[in-house]
């Protein structure tokens, strides 16, 4: 829960629980809804120390280092809803390092909702619906290596030994219905 008299978040069961650290600036409690789980009050942005849970450093506006847990990465601009792990609210553009939860590495640009997950690599555009597993649009092309989640080796368009975890086989080009496993979708090229 939110301690509403200490400057710092604490999880406590009173607010006289509340251990309150004075070298943190106090939060702005005026912006509006924020869907991101694990912080159950609404925040447009997070200007200040952030005190919600899974969350101990301070924000300017997601502009510098997310200190957010499993987000250790640079955000340019958030300037949508932020869809990231346990965020599922659209992205507008990721422009810099992808500190998204499992996704330490940069992104050129998300073009829509953000279903990324476990995918700690270099994407150059993700321009459609990606039906791969934990993954609900598509993708345009993957050009260089390919982040996804039990994927961690790198990738032309899969004409030569598939790195796939669960497919340690040569594939040329998936064109179909992806029968794999945890892909189970049509793919148009990877």
């Amino acid at each position: 829960m939110l301690c509403p008299r200490c400057a710092w978040f604490t999880c406590c069961s009173q607010s006289s629980d509340c251990q309150e650290d004075t070298d943190r600036p106090a939060v702005d409690w005026s912006h509006s809804a924020d869907p991101h789980s694990c912080r159950p009050s609404q925040l447009q942005t997070l200007t200040a120390a952030d005190p919600h849970s899974c969350r101990p450093s301070q924000l300017q506006t997601l502009t510098a280092v997310d200190p957010l847990s499993c987000r250790p990465s640079q955000l340019q601009t958030l300037t949508a809803a932020d869809p990231l792990s346990c965020r599922p609210s659209e992205l507008q553009t990721l422009t810099a390092a992808d500190p998204l939860s499992c996704r330490p590495s940069e992104l050129q640009t998300l073009t829509a909702a953000d279903p990324l997950s476990c995918r700690p690599s270099q994407l150059q555009t993700l321009t459609a619906t990606d039906p791969l597993s934990y993954r609900p649009s598509q993708l345009q092309t993957l050009t260089a290596t390919d982040p996804h989640s039990y994927r961690h080796s790198q990738l032309q368009t899969l004409t030569a030994t598939d790195p796939l975890s669960c497919r340690p086989s040569q594939m040329q080009t998936l064109t179909d219905a992806d029968p794999l496993s945890y892909r189970s979708s049509q793919l148009q090229t990877l």
